[in-house]
């Protein structure tokens, strides 16, 4: 598995759209570049600042905060976050002296709002590439199933990707759920005129399989019973799951992957206040190995964010 230092950059946006539709509850894809060369791998998260100007919270004489200095182009105000957030990398190229790194995000709160509103030129603070262990490729893998549940796509869209240049691995399944059709973290038609992030997609190496809960694109129901159908297709090969989403899509994906004897990787979006294991926030619970005796306790930004899915207490989860 690969590692990397971290490092603070001061980003330049050159995109950010919506990918279906605009607005609270639905995602979004940003691109930006920095200068030089900065090595990341499928896993890697970033702790991202929207705010372009540094924002300086002031304690009144009634120990509320006064927030000043707010850069021109954000509507934050004393009740909004200050903090910097943790976004999974779904992309990154090189051109020339930049890297440019793409991200996919969903509207849910006051920092993603900010965040949708964000116009190209203008600058953003990054730190990173953050984490230990991200998703490393087994060589003797020839059927790989990515198993996406919303936006826990950005690794596994970067995986899929890297996966094409892997000659052992001659399959790959990219499922990718969520509850409707306009919350799918992917362009309208994939097929069609998509964003450059998306492009490998088409390849015929990587099949594309879609999971809504009310049916209004691809398979009606679980993301995981798709996953529970490729298995069966191809359970005598060496079929490797990689999963990133909710706790208990990624714990049912686990969960089959044990029972049918097959390695699984899972990415955890645990909260990361800083992203560098000093607010000791997004503590893990592994399994022991012991019967029962003393429990392990892990951070995720430090160790993680991807483990081994046999390793996670599950019941904790």
């Amino acid at each position: 598995m690969h590692h990397s230092s971290k490092n603070t950059f001061i980003a330049n946006v050159i995109y950010n759209a919506p990918l279906r539709k605009r607005g609270y509850g639905y995602n979004y894809l940003m691109r930006f570049e920095i200068d030089g060369y900065v090595e990341i791998q499928p896993g890697h998260f970033l702790e991202i600042n929207p705010i372009p100007k540094p924002i300086t919270p002031t304690v009144l004489e009634n120990n509320s905060l006064e927030v000043r200095n707010l850069s021109e182009n954000s509507e934050l105000t004393r009740n909004k976050p200050l903090i910097s957030r943790p976004i999974s990398v779904a992309d990154v190229a090189y051109h020339k002296d930049k890297t440019i790194i793409s991200i996919i995000y969903k509207v849910v709160g006051v920092w993603t709002e900010e965040m949708s509103k964000i116009a190209p030129d203008c600058k953003i603070n990054i730190v990173g590439p953050l984490g230990g262990n991200t998703f490393s490729v087994m060589s003797d893998c020839s059927v790989a199933i990515l198993v996406a549940g919303g936006v826990g796509l950005p690794p596994l869209l970067m995986l899929s990707k890297n996966l094409l240049t892997e000659k052992n691995c001659k399959r790959i399944y990219l499922l990718v759920g969520a509850g409707t059709a306009d919350e799918l973290p992917l362009p309208v038609d994939a097929d069609g005129d998509v964003p450059e992030e998306f492009l490998h997609l088409k390849d015929s190496k990587i099949t594309l399989m879609l999971a809504t809960d009310d049916g209004s694109q691809g398979h009606k129901g679980f993301v995981t019973e798709l996953a529970e159908s490729v298995l069966n297709r191809c359970a005598d090969e060496n079929v490797v799951f990689y999963t990133c989403g909710p706790k208990i899509m990624m714990r049912k994906v686990a969960e089959l992957a044990e029972k049918n004897g097959k390695p699984c990787y899972v990415s955890l979006e645990e909260r990361m206040a800083c992203g560098i294991g000093a607010c000791q926030s997004c503590v893990v619970k592994l399994k022991s190995g012991d019967n029962g005796g003393n429990t392990k306790y892990m951070l995720c930004c430090k160790v993680g964010p991807v483990f081994p899915g046999e390793m996670i207490d599950w019941r904790s989860e």
